[in-house]
């Protein structure tokens, strides 16, 4: 992205933008000033209005962008005793020279700009400094306005707890502006004072500019937050961290060249649709269907029929969603039980006050095993428990990205080998186990202790993505916090192009033809942990 210096006088000569004169903000009774920084007839008073209308404060005279300040100062540190006027100068072959019966100020900086060079040599970031010196014109690069951001983003608050008013920092920085600049007009200042207020007047202009440039840089910064990273519908922003290899073989590792682990959380977000209609379709077979005759047990144990309060509309697409947003933001929540609807007659009868759902798998690694059987220790491989909407959500996520993929972006995004398709792999609990519910195989199925303190939930469950450490060369990550951005992939079409796109050569090559899959310091780390032991 290529930035200009903003010539702040044509842009306020375009826009009709208005003057803010008062360093005062409020008359009596908390009043914004009519010509102050909070001004509603300069700003406005609509929530729009004062989210897009700028102001300015007439300096009086020419003074340095900020930006131009900062590259000045770093390329000659003579510069800064210009602006605040502490030794005087020459300017000798283009160069700055100390001389006692020379000059100094921003005014005779002003007006020997051109007699000025700046020499490039073999260090880039010199060079870029002396192209933001030279390949701006001096209209730009001096200026006797100052843009005021619109009352919107540095509003005042008037709810404060203390009864005061909260007035965001960067107006208290605007108002030093406009004071120093009446003071400056004084007649009656000596030069050591005035040259004293210039550099305080251009010092404030600098502390705004890095005030505002904090604000929109890093990670959490504007840019970052609003633009760079935005998500769209169906889609998650997550940390990438490492692959864990504690499994009895490759074959039973979850991550691998064509699977990224994506934790379950996140896929009740980027499938959401398919995921409300597999619990829909799941709760109709189950509980639909033998609305008027379910089978439970009483308060003592025995097996009993009781019928349910119309299932049809108590699990309906909204009650789903809402259990889906809740398995998302609530980790805590995450093995509350399902409960049935029961008609209120049938729950005195059987003297409970509510039912709930059970699940019922078995403990194999193979659906082929006899059910009946008895494991080594003696104890049944049947299990019975009450069914959370972890259970739920997790085989139906399972079902809906059997034949899926998920788009993996990392921001920047600097060429096409930034973002790629991958098949999915489902993070649930950190422990698992191979489990067989209604004839069908999970073979990482999250284990559910029962009775566990909430607060102890969250840890139980794997919340961060897995990428293959082959992809991250290309994508310029790592496992110190960076993220991702995950988007799911829903057509057909678009699923079987995903898959193509995998099996090509376009995903290992670029576009020199070389390979960007590699490993680096996984390697190493690996043949180090294999040989430390004698």
């Amino acid at each position: 992205m290529e930035a200009k210096l903003l010539d702040y006088e044509k842009f306020i000569k375009i826009n009709g933008i208005e003057e803010v004169t008062n360093p005062v903000m409020f008359d009596k009774g908390n009043i914004p000033t009519s010509d102050g920084l909070f001004s509603t007839d300069i700003f406005g008073v609509s929530t729009k209005d004062r989210k897009t209308t700028y102001a300015y404060i007439d300096l009086k005279k020419k003074f340095l962008n900020p930006k131009t300040y900062i590259t000045l100062k770093r390329l000659n540190r003579n510069f800064e005793n210009v602006i605040y006027g502490t030794k005087k100068y020459i300017i000798k072959d283009g160069l700055l020279v100390e001389d006692p019966e020379g000059k100094t100020g921003i005014d005779f900086l002003y007006n020997n700009w051109e007699k000025l060079k700046f020499n490039k040599n073999d260090s880039n970031s010199r060079n870029t400094r002396v192209d933001v010196l030279t390949l701006n014109s001096k209209d730009v690069i001096f200026t006797s306005k100052f843009l005021v951001i619109p009352a919107f983003y540095r509003d005042i608050n008037l709810q404060n707890i203390s009864g005061g008013v909260n007035v965001n920092e960067i107006n208290d920085l605007y108002a030093r502006i406009l004071r120093n600049v009446k003071m400056m007009q004084s007649s009656n200042n000596f030069d050591f004072m005035l040259y004293s207020l210039e550099g305080k007047i251009q010092d404030t202009m600098l502390e705004i500019y890095n005030l505002l440039k904090d604000k929109n840089d890093g990670k959490e910064g504007y840019l970052r937050k609003f633009l760079m990273g935005k998500s769209i519908d169906y889609s998650s922003r997550v940390v990438i961290t490492g692959v864990v290899y504690d499994q009895p073989s490759s074959d039973d590792v979850l991550v691998d060249f064509y699977h990224t682990g994506v934790p379950l959380s996140h896929i009740c977000s980027l499938f959401t649709p398919f995921m409300i209609w597999w619990v829909k379709r799941f709760m109709k077979t189950r509980f639909e269907n033998n609305k008027n005759s379910f089978r439970v047990l009483d308060s003592k144990g025995q097996e009993t029929t009781v019928r349910l309060e119309d299932p049809e509309i108590y699990f309906n697409e909204e009650y789903i969603k809402g259990k889906l947003d809740k398995f998302i933001t609530t980790p805590n929540t995450r093995f509350d039980i399902v409960e049935v609807p029961v008609k209120e007659e049938d729950l005195k009868r059987i003297g409970k006050t509510k039912i709930m759902a059970t699940m019922v798998g078995y403990s194999f690694s193979e659906t082929t095993m006899d059910k009946t059987t008895v494991s080594a220790s003696g104890s049944q491989d049947r299990i019975t428990r009450p069914l959370t909407w972890t259970d739920v959500f997790y085989m139906a996520a399972v079902d809906v990205t059997e034949d899926k993929h998920v788009m993996i972006t990392r921001y920047p995004l600097i060429d096409y080998m930034g973002t790629y398709p991958t098949k999915i792999s489902i993070l649930s609990t950190q422990l698992t186990k191979p489990m067989v519910i209604n004839d069908k195989l999970y073979k990482h199925y999250p284990v559910i202790p029962q009775n566990i303190n909430p607060v102890d939930i969250e840890a139980l469950f794997k919340d961060t993505i897995n990428l293959h450490s082959l992809f991250l060369p290309a994508i310029g990550g790592d496992h110190d916090g960076d993220q991702i951005t995950c988007k799911g992939i829903f057509s057909q079409e678009a699923n079987q192009k995903a898959d193509e796109i995998m099996k090509s050569k376009s995903y290992i090559l670029n576009i020199y033809g070389q390979t960007v899959r590699t490993l680096g310091n996984e390697g190493i780390q690996t043949l180090y942990t294999l040989t430390r032991f004698k």
